[in-house]
């Protein structure tokens, strides 16, 4: 008996997990169906209040969309300081989509004071993520030398990267750096001859 109880207070705990986890998926696809008026009357006051719920239930992709509408002011009064919280906790919890707004935001100096370094982190882990327009932001960095020690063969790399992830910013940066000869940022190894 014994372990039946204890087998079903495991089942039940997995269920409410379960639950959860959907609940706050749901808040968030219902979101986007508000949103852009998917089967819906598109209502982008319903979709901010079902992004909010995503968000606050842990649903990071709720709190990357909150952030969008408010960088924007879609469907609620712009304010920048609010979407830099919101895309801090999307990338705090894994949303690349989320670092990468970050960046930007950083980059420019867009609702934060600019700081190159912290955009280029968050560049960083937006590609390493596959966001390939977090590549294409880090390879110009590199490029030219903005925030970062300047590295075009490591920009290339960067470019060809994007530009094999399907990102034509990417491609139409390789081909300029190719066209003025820049290695590419492949490592030589050497290997030691024996008698």
């Amino acid at each position: 008996m014994k372990f039946f109880l204890i087998g079903l207070f495991i089942m039940l705990n997995s269920l409410n997990a379960y639950i959860i986890n959907n609940e706050q998926k749901t808040y968030n696809t219902l979101g986007s169906k508000y949103y852009f008026g998917d089967g819906v009357i598109q209502d982008k006051q319903k979709a901010k209040e079902l992004y909010t719920k995503a968000c606050d239930s842990g649903d990071i992709e709720g709190c990357y969309n909150l952030g969008v509408m408010y960088i924007s002011g879609d469907g609620v009064i712009q304010n920048k300081q609010k979407a830099k919280n919101l895309y801090t906790k999307a990338c705090d919890g894994e949303d690349i989509n989320g670092c990468y707004n970050l960046g930007i935001m950083y980059d420019n100096g867009d609702g934060t004071k600019q700081d190159k370094y912290r955009a280029k982190e968050l560049y960083t882990k937006a590609c390493d993520g596959g966001n390939m327009g977090g590549c294409v932001n880090l390879a110009l960095m590199y490029s030219i030398g903005d925030g970062t020690i300047q590295d075009k063969p490591k920009a290339k790399e960067l470019f060809s990267k994007a530009c094999d992830g399907g990102n034509e910013g990417g491609c139409k940066g390789y081909k300029i750096l190719d066209s003025l000869h820049i290695p590419s940022n492949a490592r030589a190894t050497a290997s030691i001859k024996r008698d």
